[in-house]
């Protein structure tokens, strides 16, 4: 089956969980709302002043979660159109923290 070229082919599902994702690098800090979580990454509706290609670290907390997920990654993908944001895959993160 064949993809479009330009559109990502996701790897794992997706899923809409309430909560907050805490996103830094060596120099910002920021604390935005979650879209959405998957085990390969996440996606949060705001524009964060960070370039694609900036490797970050990350902290989910929602009340869905025992506890908060950490993981380090990197911005693949920076929206501007209609949804506004970003996307951060997972380089690297706990096997458990991936099953969470």
């Amino acid at each position: 089956m064949a993809h479009h070229p330009y559109k990502a082919v996701q790897k794992h599902p997706r899923v809409s969980i309430p909560g907050h994702v805490l996103v830094h690098d060596e120099v910002h800090f920021y604390i935005s709302p979650l879209t959405n979580v998957s085990a390969g990454g996440l996606f949060t509706d705001q524009k964060l002043s960070l370039p694609k290609g900036a490797t970050v670290r990350v902290v989910i907390k929602s009340p869905h979660l025992e506890r908060p997920v950490q993981a380090l990654g990197i911005v693949v993908r920076i929206e501007h159109g209609r949804r506004k944001g970003i996307a951060i895959e997972f380089t690297s993160i706990s096997r458990e923290s991936r099953e969470r």
